[in-house]
């Protein structure tokens, strides 16, 4: 990847391809240098390892979109 000094990445691991492309594509830049904040509502396909907590927050959402009307949503560090 182009050299970055931080990347935010939010709700990229709903689906397994994504989330595997992803994950890589993040793994190289923060080998490469750059910091990796990752935003994530306890979707399917988000890694078991690897990041630390950084802050959970309880974000209101509708039936609409998400299955609860409080979504407790993490922000994760990745680890280098």
């Amino acid at each position: 990847p182009q050299a970055f000094d931080l990347i935010c990445a939010g709700d990229v691991f709903y689906e397994g391809p994504m989330a595997e492309a992803m994950l890589a594509w993040l793994k190289q830049a923060r080998a490469a240098g750059a910091e990796v904040r990752v935003g994530d509502p306890g979707r399917t396909y988000f890694p078991k390892e690897g990041l630390s907590l950084l802050a959970e927050y309880r974000v209101p959402t509708t039936r609409e979109l998400e299955d609860q009307e409080v979504k407790r949503t993490r922000v994760w560090a990745l680890e280098a």
